[in-house]
């Protein structure tokens, strides 16, 4: 298997599954029937880890490239957008109970880590692509 793709997989990939190895370990030890084995903020940890660390990426290409660095940061902060509009909406849940369906809000934000996922993936092979190049 290729450094690179070692690198993204132990540096992001491993690394952004701690939240959810976390809450695993936690539900297992807790006596409470009442926690969760999931919850939609593991996945938002998940997605922003794989931003975080794709920007961290980007930041190291050539500013010779400066328009696909440019799209791949919009990109990501968008990402990050809508996962703290994901963090309020379960805010808002916490203040006044039952207003929000929180597993529609698990499933967006499993959605949102399955895209952040592919971006970051797909954003490390282009951004090694193009630092080769330089």
């Amino acid at each position: 298997m290729d450094t690179q793709k070692v690198d993204w997989f132990v540096f992001t990939f491993l690394s952004g599954f701690i939240p959810i190895l976390t809450r695993i370990i936690m539900w297992g030890t807790v006596t409470d029937s009442a926690a969760s084995i999931v919850h939609p903020s593991d996945f938002i940890a998940l997605g922003f880890n794989f931003g975080f660390a794709s920007l961290y990426r980007i930041s190291q290409v050539s500013t010779y490239y400066s328009s696909w660095i440019t799209m791949k940061f919009g990109t990501f902060i968008m990402l990050g957008a809508l996962y703290l509009t994901l963090l309020i909406i379960i805010q808002m849940d916490e203040f006044k109970p039952g207003i929000i369906d929180i597993s529609i809000i698990k499933n967006y934000a499993m959605i949102l880590s399955c895209v952040s996922i592919s971006l970051s993936y797909f954003t490390f092979n282009e951004a090694s692509a193009l630092q080769d190049r330089s």
